[in-house]
């Protein structure tokens, strides 16, 4: 259909307008939506940041299903791309709730759509951007459920190493207040690596961001002192075993140690540091150190606001 494949398009760019515009200009003319073309407006919408997003998408949900209820129409059925693209509405809204995301999966699986790797993935997205409390551990459930999809058989659901990330960034960002809450954080988010370092490759290998995560929650959860200089050099010394080395490992460990501790671990690569500014060179360290991070530019710059470039 001419008219899907140009919502399509538009749903990659977030034109938001555009397409209500076109989806309006359908019906005038009397032609039949699907279920692709119900997808693709979520898209669109998920994209857009526009206001009442959420409130948008759950509408276009539920008239689909409403439809097919009324039609039994095949291509009415909303299918789990069209149920991922509501969570990935509500998880890019401006108002943070992680809640919704849960329940339009619980809700997919009461209509007997079963949820995919990329779905789940997309309400731990929901979480780990929330400012909920809890969320590291309502993302521990997650993979709690997927494990237990998985190991029952599921054909469609496997954690991954986005799984992975997304978990350790959840329990970074955890609003831990007591120094048990942070230990609590801290623990978790080193277990998760260990599980998939262990589980590695059938749950994909972690990878620099999994080890950036890492760095990011020793910066969050533990005060700067010597042991957090040891923690933080050990999980560094892992990424590098790892061949994980990448630019923004040196942005994180530039956050998360001592100047000493920097320069002892990579003070051959540093360029500049002047304490606004961070320039370094990645080759001056061992290439094995980086065999398995992407590639590209291997010299970086982070400028005080803390944004990284290569150079």
């Amino acid at each position: 259909m001419v008219y899907n494949t140009l919502l399509n398009a538009l749903s990659k760019s977030g034109a938001f307008t555009e397409a209500l515009g076109l989806y309006q200009e359908m019906k005038k003319e009397g032609i039949a939506a699907d279920v692709s073309t119900y997808t693709s407006m979520i898209d669109v919408l998920a994209k857009s940041g526009s206001v009442g997003v959420v409130e948008k998408a759950l509408s276009l949900l539920y008239e689909i299903e409403d439809e097919y209820e009324r039609t039994k129409r095949w291509e009415l059925k909303p299918n789990v791309r069209t149920y991922t693209s509501v969570i990935t509405a509500i998880s890019r809204s401006r108002k943070q709730n992680p809640e919704a995301a849960e329940a339009v999966l619980e809700r997919m699986k009461s209509k007997g759509v079963e949820p995919d790797t990329i779905c789940y993935n997309a309400v731990l997205n929901a979480w780990s951007f929330s400012s909920d409390k809890d969320k590291a551990s309502r993302a521990v459930k997650i993979l709690e459920e997927m494990l237990a999809s998985y190991e029952g058989g599921s054909k469609v659901v496997k954690p991954d190493v986005i799984t992975c990330n997304t978990i350790i960034y959840s329990f970074a960002f955890s609003h831990a207040e007591r120094e048990t809450e942070r230990a609590r954080a801290m623990k978790g988010a080193v277990e998760t690596l260990e599980f998939f370092s262990r589980k590695a490759p059938e749950f994909g290998v972690p990878d620099h961001i999994s080890y950036g995560n890492l760095l990011l929650a020793i910066t969050r959860q533990m005060p700067m002192n010597g042991k957090r200089d040891a923690f933080a050099e050990a999980a560094f010394r892992q990424c590098c075993l790892a061949g994980q080395l990448a630019p923004v490992i040196m942005h994180r460990l530039r956050l998360v140690v001592s100047p000493a501790k920097l320069k002892e671990l990579v003070g051959v690569a540093i360029l500049r540091n002047n304490g606004r500014d961070f320039t370094f060179d990645l080759t001056k360290l061992p290439k094995e150190w980086r065999r398995n991070a992407p590639r590209g530019k291997q010299r970086g710059h982070i400028a005080s606001r803390g944004s990284v470039r290569s150079i």
